[in-house]
């Protein structure tokens, strides 16, 4: 299932997991394999950090939909925990 927040896109499916598991996918429009790469290095970083990763149960795939510049991916990790919440309730908590 998607979910879309400012910016980002995230698939998420349950995993009957007691944790998350990250996928991230860059496409070659956010720029050079190093803009890339710090795309990823700080979406990884944002996931880390936020608190919604220790509810578990979720596989998620990342894709951003930004411009892949300083100013635009500050911002990420709230948007980044808002969207990993909406996945989680309407994904695991549900699920009886």
């Amino acid at each position: 299932r998607r979910f879309y927040g400012r910016g980002l896109v995230v698939v998420a499916r349950g995993n009957g997991l007691a944790f998350m598991r990250l996928g991230l996918s860059v496409g070659r429009r956010a720029g050079g394999a190093v803009v890339r790469s710090r795309l990823k290095r700080v979406i990884r970083e944002s996931f880390r950090l936020t608190p919604e990763r220790a509810l578990g149960g979720l596989d998620v795939i990342v894709i951003p939909r930004i411009p892949a510049d300083c100013s635009a991916m500050r911002p990420l990790r709230p948007r980044l925990a808002r969207i990993l919440a909406k996945a989680h309730q309407q994904l695991v908590a549900r699920t009886p």
